[in-house]
């Protein structure tokens, strides 16, 4: 029990409240406090002046550190002062603590999204009350209380609990989410964090810390200066947890939304295509769909159409319009078979589609279908050229006409020429809406590539040569000023969908491309539809399987007279790969993969389009400057240097650790043997920096280790009041400059130093 109590005391210490006490505390909180607030809102961010931020730091760091060096009594009042004030204030402005959550939560997500294509973009809608003004101050005076409760704990933690690790568990959340995701990183506030970090591990000696906070600062100082940014590889390991991360991150949102890859699948919304779910695509290859033809190549399956963008969702025709465009088609409601009406002469196919594993509702079909299957007549709802079935099915069978590469205008007659006509109508009231902010980006988006469309051959003749040469430079355009990236990152919630494909991150796959090609079209005059479904290739034995990776997007024009023509809106090339790239025809292999961005360069930004030249020519692959490529290795490695700082920082704990528990054994330990033994074992470390071995001490470490001799508590005590005076007296006899490196082996140690209750 003695030794318990003895114990209990050494650890119970508080260091007198001298002005170099006070001093230094206050440095390590200051540093960290001002470190992680401003690291937060510059790297995320966050929208928050930082002067605003600054004043409130100081303030609180202050206001603690004063409130933590008082008597306990009056600390315990003033905390619950503070508390009570505090929670006052919360309850009744809880509308804005709420607003302003959600306000940075969304500004935090959008950084994340726009970084890594990590799933977090955060959807809300505030009151009306709330203006642009209130909601800055909203999101203002939430950060006011962050800085708070922040202070709060890190007065704790580094005035009275004195705890790297506690240091660290409450500021590492905040900067850990910016490594991950290769943000650039705001480094003055990380370089207060980590110089607080050290000085906190070196020493837990307040008056050490004056000395040890700006060596820490120094010591990163040259740190960073020995490893520069440029020309720095980030070893193996953070790419891979940086990837496990991020892919862990897209399953935990599949369970919410099993859609996520399935542009166009089975479980997609028919009256709706959330554009905020196109990121990073990551498939299963579990197969959807079998389907068996007499034909062979290429296969658009037809699924959902949309008509209505509104910046990032496509959505189908309301059921006004719906019933208005039924009223006018003859044939079960659709115009899906007015391509085919005009070839009657040509024999038609056919195809088997089967679903794999459940039965579905949703039908997909191939172009141009002929006529309606019979068993599926009385149990079909057709609505713009999507087909669902009323009671799902495992398989039905389709014919229908191969798709013409030079669409010729359709010999419709009777009835039918009459309803296209009146149905053409329809088409160019309802499918040339542009939202107007996105228009406005678009007009100057044409305006800036004219110097690349001059330079364009893509005349083609035919009856529909204006529309098709349209589309084909539209295609090209797109293709030469964006690069096709399947991991392409999630738009920002705040973002019109296109703008930021076009003017932002210039990467995309099917979805971004047939989205962006829909709405130029229609600036042209062009009526256009997006599409949804799979594109495969039927082998020479005419059955093959239709994975989740077939998922596809394209785009429909309306050719008067004709009906519905598909567009391939994704670069040459890229096809493959988004859907069966195993099945592509080896024929044309090697010039898909010249348009195809290889691996290398899939994290390369786009030239822009005012660098791109205006003789370039056409379909010629653009090759990144090496600024760009500089600049890319910069943002790749700007996270490097800290890392070796987190891996060095983490072994130094592990020691000062380790050493700090072998120190508190020899007080805890029931063997009193044992224990002696262990304090010669420090005495022979002290004599390292100029420690002497007193005799009383060999002699009891002796008879403990080669008799049989049992030593007593009294014993074990005398030879642990020797050996904290021969510290005590090393740390005095030492010059300054040794002083921080002695506190690293032995500040645990100081902390028992100058006690008048020990025994």
């Amino acid at each position: 029990m003695k030794r318990f109590f003895f114990f209990s005391s050494l650890q119970s210490r508080t260091e007198e409240r001298t002005p170099a006490v006070i001093a230094g505390d206050g440095l390590v909180l200051l540093a960290t406090l001002i470190g992680t607030v401003l690291f937060s809102i510059e790297t995320y961010d966050l929208g928050i002046p930082r002067s605003y931020a600054l004043n409130w730091c100081v303030f609180f760091a202050v206001l603690f550190l004063v409130v933590f060096f008082l008597s306990r009594r009056l600390r315990l009042v003033m905390l619950l002062l503070l508390g009570g004030a505090c929670a006052l204030l919360v309850w009744q402005r809880w509308e804005d603590v709420i607003a302003g959550g959600l306000v940075l939560g969304s500004r935090w997500a959008d950084t994340l999204t726009e970084a890594t294509g990590f799933p977090g973009t955060i959807s809300f809608t505030l009151p009306e009350i709330y203006t642009p003004e209130l909601t800055q101050r909203a999101a203002e005076w939430c950060v006011g209380l962050a800085i708070f409760l922040l202070a709060l704990m890190l007065s704790w933690v580094v005035i009275r609990l004195r705890w790297f690790w506690a240091l660290f568990f409450f500021t590492a959340p905040w900067i850990i989410p910016a490594l991950l995701a290769e943000i650039p990183l705001y480094w003055f506030g990380l370089f207060l964090v980590v110089s607080g970090w050290m000085a906190c591990l070196l020493s837990r000696q307040s008056t050490l810390r004056l000395i040890s906070l700006p060596v820490s600062a120094l010591t990163l100082a040259l740190l960073f200066l020995m490893v520069p940014e440029e020309g720095y590889t980030p070893p193996v390991w953070t790419g891979t947890a940086r990837t496990a991360l991020i892919e862990l991150g897209n399953q935990f949102q599949s369970v919410f939304s099993e859609s996520i890859a399935e542009m166009g699948g089975e479980e997609m919304d028919p009256e709706r295509e959330l554009l905020s779910m196109a990121g990073p695509r990551q498939y299963s290859e579990k197969t959807i769909l079998e389907v068996e033809s007499d034909t062979h190549g290429t296969l658009y399956l037809r699924g959902s159409s949309y008509a209505v963008y509104d910046g990032m969702t496509w959505e189908g025709l309301s059921e006004e319009e719906e019933r208005e465009q039924n009223d006018w088609i003859a044939d079960g409601g659709s115009a899906l078979w007015f391509p085919s009406m005009g070839r009657t002469d040509e024999q038609p196919r056919f195809a088997t589609v089967s679903y794999v594993n459940e039965p579905g509702d949703l039908v997909y079909y191939p172009y141009h279908p002929v006529e309606m299957p019979d068993s599926m007549r009385e149990s079909v709802t057709i609505k713009d050229d999507t087909i669902w079935m009323e009671s799902p099915l495992w398989e039905y069978t389709m014919h229908f006409l191969p798709l013409e590469e030079q669409p010729v205008c359709s010999t419709l007659s009777g009835s039918a020429v009459q309803t296209e006509e009146t149905y053409r109508t329809f088409v160019y009231d309802h499918y040339l809406d542009v939202p107007q902010e996105t228009e406005e980006y678009l007009q100057t988006w044409k305006n800036r590539t004219e110097g690349l469309a001059g330079n364009m051959d893509t005349e083609r003749g035919g009856d529909y040569s204006r529309q098709l040469s349209a589309a084909d430079q539209i295609v090209e355009l797109l293709a030469l000023t964006t690069e096709y990236d399947l991991d392409t990152p999630y738009t920002p919630s705040d973002s019109d969908f296109t703008i930021h494909f076009l003017d932002v991150s210039r990467r995309g796959y099917c979805i971004h491309y047939a989205t962006a090609a829909a709405l130029l079209l229609r600036m042209e005059g062009i009526p256009t539809r997006y599409v949804s479904g799979y594109l495969t290739q039927i082998p020479e034995s005419g059955i093959t399987a239709v994975p989740d990776s077939a998922a596809h997007a394209w785009v429909e024009i309306y050719l008067d007279g004709y009906g519905w023509y598909p567009i391939e809106a994704t670069p040459p090339g890229a096809v493959g790969e988004e859907t069966l790239e195993t099945e592509t025809p080896s024929e044309e292999v090697p010039e898909q993969d010249e348009a195809l961005p290889s691996e290398e360069t899939s994290e390369q930004e786009p030239a822009s389009l005012e660098d791109t030249p205006s003789n370039e020519a056409v379909g010629e692959e653009t090759i990144p400057s090496e600024d760009n490529q500089d600049i890319s290795t910069r943002e790749v490695s700007s996270s490097s240097g800290l890392w070796i700082l987190i891996v060095l920082l983490s072994i130094l704990s592990l020691i000062r650790f380790y050493r700090s528990f072998r120190w508190h054994r020899l007080f805890t330990r029931p063997d009193n043997n044992a224990a002696v033994i262990d304090v010669w074992g420090w005495f022979q470390q002290l004599i390292r920096w100029g420690g002497k071995l007193e005799k009383d001490v060999e002699m009891l470490a002796q008879k403990a280790r080669f008799s049989q001799h049992t030593l007593t508590e009294a014993e074990r005590e005398m030879a642990l009041r020797q050996l904290i005076d021969e510290i005590s007296r090393c740390k005095m006899a030492l010059p300054r400059w040794k002083q921080p490196l002695f506190a690293f082996q032995f500040q645990f140690k100081a902390q028992i130093l100058n006690r008048k209750d020990i025994p």
